[in-house]
């Protein structure tokens, strides 16, 4: 898992600018896209903050771990474990 924060950027420069063009999931403040790249499930996951955007990847080895339980444990992650991380301040 990693982490950046893009300061000055805004959630609607990430939509126009991202190579896989529909996110799965899109709230007011956030953005989640899933996609396969080399073998990898990569899930990246922007948050709007005031000043900028918070954007976290999770990279999975599909060799080395299922995709369902990949995709399982960054939904638990993201959403079950940290529900206040989408809520507007």
């Amino acid at each position: 898992m990693l982490g950046f924060y893009y300061e000055g950027k805004s959630l609607a420069e990430i939509k126009d600018n991202f190579s896989v063009k529909t996110p799965e999931k899109e709230m007011q403040n956030g953005l989640v896209y899933a996609y396969e790249y080399n073998g990898y499930s990569i899930m990246e996951c922007y948050r709007q903050q005031e000043k900028g955007v918070i954007r976290f990847i999770s990279i999975n080895n599909s060799a080395k771990q299922p995709v369902d339980k990949f995709r399982l444990e960054n939904s638990k992650l993201f959403f079950e474990l940290n529900p206040r991380l989408w809520i507007l301040n």
